[in-house]
């Protein structure tokens, strides 16, 4: 008879969750990518097929997304400034953004004990910045001028 060993991890087991789970990873790689090549060929400003801001067409105030697809297209091309100034919460958000996607990917450790206090709070901080931002550029002042797009 064996005796149990707890210091021994066993192997991952793969399921189909995670092939299926691996395939829509695929799929929504190709589509940012495909996106991203659409953003980078087409200038929003000047191809009438991108969307319209329904909440800009509705109150002519800037939602906190207003200039996003003009901000991604400047990106693109390697321009920040420009896209800082037709969104600089976008601009600010995607190495942020991106750090945290990579640590997700690669599955590096975190501390558990940050880690539960940021994860509770983060949808709340999130919310407040976006909220926060989108009321900023539509002040009509001039220290807020820089937000609009």
């Amino acid at each position: 008879m064996r005796a149990a060993n707890s210091n021994v991890i066993p192997p991952p087991v793969i399921s189909e969750s995670d092939s299926g789970t691996t395939r829509l990873g695929w799929l929504l790689s190709m589509a940012l990518v495909a996106g991203f090549a659409v953003l980078y060929l087409f200038n929003p400003v000047e191809h009438s097929f991108y969307p319209v801001c329904q909440f800009y067409k509705l109150t002519h105030l800037y939602c906190p997304g207003c200039g996003s697809l003009r901000a991604l297209h400047q990106l693109t091309h390697g321009h920040v400034g420009a896209a800082f100034l037709s969104n600089p919460l976008l601009t600010i958000s995607i190495p942020i953004l991106a750090w945290i996607g990579i640590r997700k990917l690669l599955r590096l450790p975190t501390h558990s004990a940050t880690q539960s206090v940021f994860q509770s709070r983060a949808p709340w901080l999130v919310l407040l910045v976006v909220i926060v931002f989108g009321i900023l550029r539509n002040l009509p002042f001039a220290a807020f001028a820089w937000m609009s797009p």
